[in-house]
């Protein structure tokens, strides 16, 4: 059950434990490589409420001439939410550079293995020639190896979803051999 201590801004009553929930964040996107959460606000519990906040919101945004955008995320804190929109935001900008190193390789017809990093997207620009050589060249973590080859190009959205998967923490869990306990 939870602890209600006092009420918020929006009427919803604070809460100590965790709960998913869907949560108002207002970003800030004029540096391309960094968001900035400039708020987060929890949705309120009464659907006309809630309507009402966002509406708030938007109009906010509004005023400030489109520098700020309001985003609904689903998370289980404000701090939880307000980092969701900063990864996503990074994975996106990581997906479209490894895009670009991708579509580099496809344009010059180069068949081979590349190293990507997981956090930025860009690559040693090396194309070996197995994928041993290219984990012996980056041993640490944070590294990804895959076949590059011109008859399969990747889209922003392929890259995306892959770095995704890689730069979530079970996934290197899962790619070390380890076997889900029955």
């Amino acid at each position: 059950m939870p602890t209600n201590i006092t009420s918020t801004s929006a009427g919803r009553p604070v809460q100590l434990d965790k709960e998913v929930d869907r949560y108002f964040v207002v970003v800030d996107d004029r540096h391309a490589e960094a968001r900035t959460v400039v708020h987060v606000e929890r949705a309120a519990l009464r659907p006309v409420e809630e309507e009402l906040q966002w509406t708030e919101l938007h109009e906010a945004c509004v005023d400030a001439h489109d520098l700020v955008d309001l985003l609904t995320v689903t998370a289980v804190s404000h701090g939880h939410a307000a980092w969701i929109v900063r990864r996503e935001h990074a994975l996106e900008w990581a997906a479209t550079r490894m895009a670009e190193v991708l579509e580099g390789h496809a344009r010059s017809a180069a068949y081979g293995w590349i190293a990507i990093r997981t956090v930025d997207g860009d690559s040693d620009g090396v194309l070996y020639d197995c994928a041993d050589d290219a984990q012996q060249a980056h041993p640490e973590e944070g590294w990804t190896f895959f076949v590059v080859s011109p008859l399969c190009p990747w889209t922003d959205a392929q890259c995306l979803e892959y770095l995704r998967f890689w730069s979530n923490p079970s996934a290197l869990f899962w790619s070390q051999g380890h076997v889900a306990a029955s």
